[in-house]
């Protein structure tokens, strides 16, 4: 009889989160089947026109940030370069708080913004966007 295992692997700071049953008489998992996000950005009219990405840099453990102008407009989180793994905010959520799939988030003031994404608790993840006053 073989040996079933059920492992929960959490990715908090790349908000990936999968289950798999793992054959434990069967070779351990590969690095490959990782689905680890390494890169976060930022896109959308709000950045250089809509074509650009704006990569996030990585503060420490789950918190990803940059200081950046931004026009007015709306922009998106985007992992991986990827249009598949795409976060906005929607309307019926708590003012800040990251969905899946979210509508834009609109940015009403052109401007010097500090934007920071925390992926710290899982399902919970909040997004801060900071006017600078400065030019």
């Amino acid at each position: 009889m073989k040996r079933m295992k059920t492992i929960v692997l959490t990715v908090l700071s790349c908000m990936v989160f999968f289950a798999c049953q793992k054959n434990l008489d069967s070779a351990p998992l590969k690095a490959k089947e990782d689905p680890a996000i390494r890169h976060w950005g930022l896109i959308g009219g709000v950045v250089s026109g809509g074509n650009e990405e704006i990569s996030l840099v990585q503060e420490r453990d789950s918190v990803w940030s940059i200081t950046y102008p931004l026009a007015k407009g709306d922009m998106r989180f985007r992992g991986n370069h990827c249009d598949t793994v795409m976060y906005g905010h929607n309307i019926s959520d708590r003012p800040g708080i990251l969905s899946s799939g979210g509508e834009s988030i609109t940015i009403d003031k052109a401007g010097n913004y500090t934007i920071r994404v925390a992926l710290t608790e899982s399902g919970n993840y909040i997004y801060m966007l900071d006017k600078l006053s400065f030019p």
